[in-house]
């Protein structure tokens, strides 16, 4: 295992300790991510997409004023309102994700380790910031 590798899985397990306590739902999911980056690619791209949905609903009600509806990426970034509550950074990132998520579905299509590992330190930066702008929220 390469030592990128080895820093990437420390983040996830301490996201998996810092999300247990308020969100089983993303804990649970990055457990799985955790199992799979190395191995199973394309499973992971797509559990990742999901965490970035579940987070996005979670943001989406408390800006919002809005109870969770389980809204797409998509749907919830065209909200310009709710758009420019996020940091342009993360916008990016979550589009980044769901694009890669877009291309694997695709028949034919074939995603490699290098596609993993980019998506899942993207999905632990998106994680981290959410934690650092609404952690006091969830105590």
């Amino acid at each position: 295992m390469k030592q990128d590798d080895i820093v990437l899985l420390d983040r996830i397990r301490i996201l998996i300790k810092e999300f247990s306590p308020f969100s089983g739902d993303i804990a649970i999911l990055l457990k799985d991510i955790e199992k799979k980056f190395l191995v199973d690619f394309k499973n992971s791209i797509l559990i990742s997409r999901t965490v970035v949905e579940n987070l996005l609903n979670r943001i989406f009600a408390g800006e919002m004023k809005s109870e969770i509806k389980n809204y797409r990426i998509g749907y919830m970034l065209g909200i310009m309102e709710f758009k420019n509550k996020l940091d342009n950074e993360i916008v990016l990132k979550i589009n980044a994700i769901r694009s890669v998520c877009n291309f694997c579905i695709q028949p034919g299509n074939e995603v490699f380790r290098y596609d993993s590992t980019l998506i899942v330190k993207k999905l632990c930066d998106i994680l981290e910031w959410y934690l650092s702008k609404y952690k006091k929220d969830n105590e």
